[in-house]
């Protein structure tokens, strides 16, 4: 990515899907069509729909620093600081069915790890999130409405890492919004995503020793530089998900995902009553 890079592959199958994306966005035709046209605003590639600029934008330009700029679209003036063209053109522009959903304000979220033997998941946060290009992170995210944490977790390593897994235990409890979890992949054959999109960049699988290797600013935060190593040496082991407690949780997070605050509940009583104080962690 460094060297200018859009897209870091090693499937046939990658390369398919890839060149099949491109070839429709290619697939240009006049505006006399009725369809009303644009320019991309980073490579002022011309004569695309708002459906084709909503696929261009994360293909072309994931691998790049968030831009501050006017949507082509709607002529609203974007900042950087607040997610730039990448972010407005996502949410609010092309299908609405691939626009990110409204962020549910109870702010709960998950993080995974996720180990396949001795091997473990970094994904490639696209550039805007992680100080100007794609850097190493564990798949992670808030609840949607009407989400459990599981299912949060379920469904973000899918996004992030085109992969399904089975969430196998808990690691910790960040404040009182937050799990990581640890899983494992249904299929660890399975090829892992690398066509960019606003998600990711793509995925890779590391063994201890290549995650070693890699230089702390190759990551958007130091985490799986934590936590993996613990992993490895068992110094961080997973508590069961198959507690009352937790359960409970499940129960409350679908509920308040829909209503309230997590913290207005009894639940994290329950939690603190039912696992040791050691996995219990401030906010990052």
């Amino acid at each position: 990515f460094e060297a200018g890079a859009r897209m870091v592959c090693s499937s046939f199958e990658s390369i398919a899907t890839g060149v099949s994306k491109i070839s429709k966005l290619c697939s240009l035709t006049d505006s006399v069509d009725g369809i009303a046209r644009f320019t991309c605003p980073v490579c002022k590639t011309t004569n695309l729909s708002e459906d084709q600029l909503h696929e261009h934008f994360p293909l072309f330009h994931s691998s790049e620093p968030n831009l501050s700029g006017v949507c082509p679209i709607c002529r609203k003036f974007c900042r950087s600081e607040s997610g730039g063209l990448d972010v407005h053109i996502h949410n609010n522009h092309g299908p609405t069915f691939k626009r990110e959903p409204l962020l549910h304000p109870s702010g709960l979220f998950s993080w995974v790890c996720v180990q396949n033997r001795s091997q473990f998941l970094l994904v490639n946060e696209p550039a805007g999130l992680s100080r100007g290009l794609p850097r190493y992170w564990l798949p992670a995210g808030r609840l949607d409405f009407g989400e459990g944490f599981i299912d949060a977790a379920i469904r973000e390593v899918q996004e992030e890492a085109g992969m399904e897994i089975v969430v196998t235990g808990l690691l910790r409890f960040i404040g009182d919004k937050g799990i990581i979890f640890l899983a494992e992949p249904k299929n660890p054959s399975a090829i892992l995503k690398e066509v960019p999109d606003f998600e990711s960049v793509g995925a890779v699988w590391v063994s201890l020793d290549q995650l070693l290797s890699l230089e702390p600013d190759h990551f958007r935060d130091g985490d799986p530089r934590e936590l993996y190593p613990k992993l490895a040496s068992n110094a961080l082991k997973p508590f069961s998900i198959d507690t009352p407690a937790f359960r409970e949780l499940e129960t409350t997070a679908k509920k308040q995902t829909q209503a309230s605050n997590l913290n207005e509940t009894k639940t994290w009583g329950l939690l603190r009553n039912t696992y040791p104080d050691s996995i219990f962690f401030d906010f990052y």
